[in-house]
């Protein structure tokens, strides 16, 4: 089972990595973003990415966090 937990955990932190990545060329290299007609709309989607990223990596250490807390009450 570790195996899984640890694929999507590094699954999460990539996605967010990704995310932050493809921001920051939005704040600071305006060339990289010419075909990109809505760009705080393209913006807004990829804080949506990362705020996703961030809350299933947070639901899942919660649901970790709680099954060892129920393991070491037994």
């Amino acid at each position: 089972m570790e195996i899984y937990i640890n694929a999507l955990v590094k699954k999460f932190e990539s996605d967010r990595a990704t995310a932050v990545a493809n921001l920051n060329i939005y704040l600071t290299n305006a060339c990289g973003v010419g075909e990109h007609p809505n760009i705080v709309g393209e913006m807004e989607k990829l804080l949506g990415q990362m705020s996703e990223a961030d809350g299933k990596l947070a639901a899942l250490t919660s649901l970790i966090n709680t099954k060892d807390k129920v393991a070491k009450s037994k």
